[in-house]
């Protein structure tokens, strides 16, 4: 077994800052694209599935909301976020609060904090030995990167675990496990991936049930591994089209000075 603090070290020089400093001045890279040697950059898992369609039911959606679509996306996107690091907190042993310290302003919202608590209880179920947490690799032989949800043992084997709080589960998620999962196995082919699961925090379960792995509002959906051939072959294809669209991608990186002080 590959225990944590081996990842980390193991990891250590291949973990992708999105900036660099050099001199007076700091350079941010723009947080589509990865790097690991601030020369050549590759797209993210995510950003190559942009490309995918996203069914009928998203453009009857979008065409319901109009207006505010753009916003209830950016909220969306933002309680994901939020969800991501409280998880990485908790894993981490950090002690996480619904509130600040005076108990006066929320740290998170309702539905993100009963989001977290769905996680404790997953792991209350299951016990992973949780080995690392939101890792960051990138492949010059894939060339594409990404940051890993979970990688933990369960029941002695490895899974990569991504937690998802949208609405649906949808076949993009089952594409980018795999090509996260590919990630995972080149840098460590000692310690492959032998499930791949979808840790889904806003599922519409009322209870455990026998032979499932799930609660009420929260489900661990396994990508069937006799599908995983067909994932890649998908998002592959995925990314000819946005290579396609894309063809002289340049990312945008951002250069400004390293510090400011007033009156200078």
């Amino acid at each position: 077994m590959l225990y944590q603090e081996e990842f980390i070290n193991k990891q250590i020089n291949k973990t992708m800052r999105n900036f660099k400093v050099e001199g007076k001045q700091i350079h941010f890279w723009d947080d589509r694209f990865y790097t690991k040697d601030d020369v050549n950059f590759y797209p993210g898992a995510t950003t190559v599935l942009s490309v995918w369609p996203k069914g009928e039911y998203f453009e009857k959606w979008l065409k319901n909301n109009g207006p505010n679509a753009d916003q209830i996306v950016r909220e969306a996107a933002n309680k994901g976020s939020n969800v991501h690091n409280a998880i990485e907190l908790y894993t981490k042993g950090h002690k996480i609060r619904a509130v600040d310290e005076n108990g006066e302003n929320p740290v998170y919202t309702k539905e993100e904090w009963r989001m977290l608590a769905k996680y404790v209880e997953f792991e209350a179920q299951v016990n992973p030995e949780v080995i690392a947490v939101e890792p960051v690799l990138v492949s010059d032989n894939l060339e594409i990167g990404g940051q890993l949800d979970q990688v933990s043992y369960i029941d002695g084997e490895l899974w990569y675990i991504d937690h998802k709080s949208s609405n649906d589960i949808h076949f993009t998620n089952h594409m980018q496990g795999v090509a996260y999962s590919k990630l995972w196995n080149e840098m460590n082919p000692d310690n492959p991936i032998e499930h791949i699961g979808i840790l889904w925090l806003n599922a519409r379960t009322r209870k455990p049930a026998k032979g499932k792995v799930q609660g009420k509002g929260w489900q661990l959906i396994e990508v069937p591994r006799e599908k995983w051939g067909e994932n890649w072959n998908m998002f592959q294809h995925a990314y000819a089209i946005w290579k396609h669209l894309n063809p002289n991608f340049k990312p945008y990186n951002y250069t400004m000075p390293v510090e400011y002080k007033r009156g200078n």
